[in-house]
């Protein structure tokens, strides 16, 4: 059923993993709290987010993730095409949802896309798309660069400039 539900959105770009297979790790939040410009504003990013401990528990709670990968070019339009492809993936939760994976939940490729300008102010109380705003990966302290080495992805730093590759995650049950 899944996969039927990626074929009609034509998500294929994308592997089924075991989310044993995903390191949640203190030092990916550190990352956040010390080098991210987003940290403290969004209500989708720490600390507006559950601890690492707590998210780590959260993801042993599936049977199932999707690890989705999409290669941008960095441009004037990346975070147009970024913001676009998480609302498919969000689209995509819903359909899962209905679908009967009821514990569908989506961490998406980017910071908050459910507003322009966000209004949460690092308050999750404040946000004013709820229905729409989902953490990234790296917010609750999933390190991408690992789990995507472990779903057989290729993947090192890059410098800004040219592509990048970029990474949501499903959890199902």
């Amino acid at each position: 059923m899944i996969r039927q539900l990626l074929a009609e959105r034509d998500i294929e770009d994308y592997r089924i993993i075991d989310p044993a297979r995903i390191p949640v790790e203190q030092w990916v939040r550190f990352r956040c709290m010390f080098g991210c410009p987003n940290y403290g504003k969004m209500g989708t990013c720490p600390p507006a987010v559950p601890s690492v401990a707590e998210c780590r528990e959260l993801i042993a709670g599936y049977q199932k993730a999707i690890l989705f990968h999409v290669r941008l070019t960095v441009d004037d339009m990346y975070r147009d095409r970024l913001v676009a492809f998480d609302r498919k993936l969000l689209d995509l939760e819903r359909a899962a949802f209905l679908a009967g994976y009821y514990k569908a939940f989506l961490l998406v490729c980017s910071d908050c896309n459910g507003c322009k300008t966000c209004t949460a102010h690092g308050c999750r109380v404040d946000c004013k798309n709820k229905s729409f705003a989902r953490p990234s990966m790296e917010a609750v302290g999933i390190d991408v660069y690992q789990t995507a080495r472990n779903a057989g992805y290729k993947i090192d730093v890059v410098n800004g400039n040219g592509e990048t590759n970029r990474f949501a995650l499903l959890l199902l049950e």
